[in-house]
Parts: structure tokens; sequence; C-alpha cells
């Protein structure tokens, strides 16, 4: 099987070590997951995300996101191969591309490639002494990722919210008016919801291909999505009905950050493979573990506490 750890389950695995004490909880990690026949593969969303961390040096995130980072490049090197590579998967729009159009965006592998470089960097430098180049990029990935969450929340309003509520101008004013949840609740659960989501990113990935399929082939394709991302999507469907009826506002703290657990998501699964192995999810975010089991998609989500539980145990 293989595994991917999101950046709270990295977080936690060395939240009680020094940064010296890193690379041994990480052997001890990979050692149970070894007996059990599973292989972790680096997201590079879980990578950018606990790099945005490093623009501020000297803070405890700083420090926090450093250690992570270390245990997220030992447990997924792979040691049989000269240079040691990350075992490292495709950012989900890339993989979106791939597999309604068989093909990668020009500059994917590039991307990921200097995304493996800044990590060797950092964490053969340990975070210390990081030259301009790598803090340039820290920056960079630090822009990128507000610029995502941001969108992410003013996405969701406009796609979700807005549409039914035209007169209603942000989160705060929706949160205010209490009775008009069911409307939006019963709108995700119809199927066009569905429909729409998977033709929004056939088009996204056709424009990032410069592709401009027929009507016909877009319709081909969305109708092959829809079954492609059924649980991940289950999932999002999931976290958008907390969103709107249990006040889990995606502008409070931390929330924003369901975006990036949503994303790998739709690369995991028993539709997805890698190597022909299935594809688990671990992570600590209790409110996605949760949402995951009653979305029917707790087979291929695990909370880290589990999963740590499940292979600590002779196989």
């Amino acid at each position: 099987m293989i595994v991917i750890l999101d950046n709270n389950a990295y977080r936690d695995l060395v939240s009680s070590v020094t940064l010296s004490e890193v690379d041994a909880v990480v052997g001890e990690l990979g050692a149970e997951q070894y007996a059990h026949g599973h292989l972790s593969v680096a997201s590079p969303i879980v990578a950018m995300e606990l790099l945005a961390r490093l623009r501020d040096p000297g803070t405890p995130a700083f420090e926090a996101a450093l250690k992570a980072i270390v245990a997220l490049v030992r447990n997924c090197e792979d040691s049989r191969q000269p240079v040691s590579p990350i075992r490292i998967r495709m950012d989900p729009d890339a993989d979106m591309c791939l597999a309604l159009f068989h093909r990668l965006p020009p500059d994917a592998q590039a991307n990921i490639d200097q995304l493996t470089w800044l990590l060797k960097r950092v964490t053969g430098l340990r975070g210390q002494n990081l030259g301009q180049r790598e803090c340039e990029l820290v920056q960079a990935i630090a822009d990128h990722v507000d610029t995502k969450e941001q969108s992410f929340i003013s996405d969701t309003f406009k796609r979700v919210v807005k549409p039914l509520n035209p007169d209603i101008g942000s989160w705060e004013e929706f949160q205010r008016r209490p009775d008009l949840s069911p409307a939006v609740l019963e709108a995700l659960s119809q199927e066009e919801w569905s429909r729409t989501f998977a033709r929004v990113q056939v088009l996204k990935a056709a424009d990032a291909l410069g592709l401009n399929p027929t009507e016909a082939d877009i319709e081909e394709r969305t109708t092959w999505l829809r079954q492609y991302v059924k649980a991940p999507f289950a999932l999002y469907t999931e976290v958008m009905k907390r969103v709107i009826v249990n006040g889990a506002r995606l502008t409070a703290k931390n929330r924003a950050n369901w975006f990036w657990d949503i994303h790998i998501l739709f690369g995991v699964g028993r539709e997805h493979t890698t190597e022909n192995q299935p594809i688990l999810l671990v992570t600590s975010d209790a409110d996605m573990v949760d949402a995951a089991t009653k979305s029917g998609a707790g087979t291929v989500v695990a909370s880290y506490e589990e999963y740590r539980r499940c292979i600590a145990q002779t196989p």
C-alpha cells in the first residue's frame, strides 16, 4: 500500500523530539511500514504547506515545519537508488490532466524537480544558512499557498452559496442568516452538483494543456471523471455541508487547510494507484477523518493515531 502522510501527521510524528532525533523516529516508522508492506510517498501539496512555514525563521512554526520536512524527506527517500531521490507524486492539477487527457502540463515535471531540490537542500542544511535561491523559493511557495487558500474560500462562496443567494455578499453575512442554509444543502445533494464540479475540472485540465475539446468530448470525460473521483468527491461534498450547516466556516482558523487535504484526496482511493498499489491518506485532522467516514470514503483516509496503532501490530 502507498501511504501519504499530510502535514499535520508529519508534525505529530516529530512533535516531541528534537531535530537531531528526527532520523531515529522516522526510522522506527519506516521499519513498521516495511513490515506491513507500506511505502510512504510524498505529496507535493504537503511539501508546499510545510515549506511555506519556513518564511519566518526563528519562530515555533519554523522549527515545527523544519522537523516535519526532514521527516518527510527521510520517510520518502528511496535509498536503493543513487542520491536517494524522494518518492513524490505529481501535484493534483497535473494528475487531473494526466487522468483526463493522458498528458502532463509542460512545466509539471520541472516544478516537481524544483520542489524536491528545495526539500533536499533544507534537509541537508537543517534549515540553517539557506541561500538566496532557497529563500526566494520558500517565499514564492508561501505566496502560492496563501493565494490558493484564499481562492478556495472565495471560490466556494461564489460557486456554492452565491448562486442560490444572489443578495448575500460574504461568508460573514451568510453566517448571520441560518434560514438560508437548507436551500444550499439541498443543492449539494443534487446530481447536478457533481456533474458541474466534474465538468469544471475537465475544462480546467483542458485549459492547462492548451486543448480545445469538443462538447461531446467534454461530456464524455465529465461522465468518466464523476466515477473516477467518486470517493473524494463524496468527502468534498461532506465538507461543504459542514461549512454550510454546522458553521465550520472556511474563514475560521486552519479551515482553509481542508483545501489541501481535499486535493490530496482526489489522488487516493480504489480507482487511484501507484505501481498498482492503493493509496491511503493519513491525517491528524479529526474533522477530516470524521467527514471521510460519514461520506463513505473512510477506507481511503485514516487518522494518524489509528494508522500508528495498526502498523505497530505484528503482521
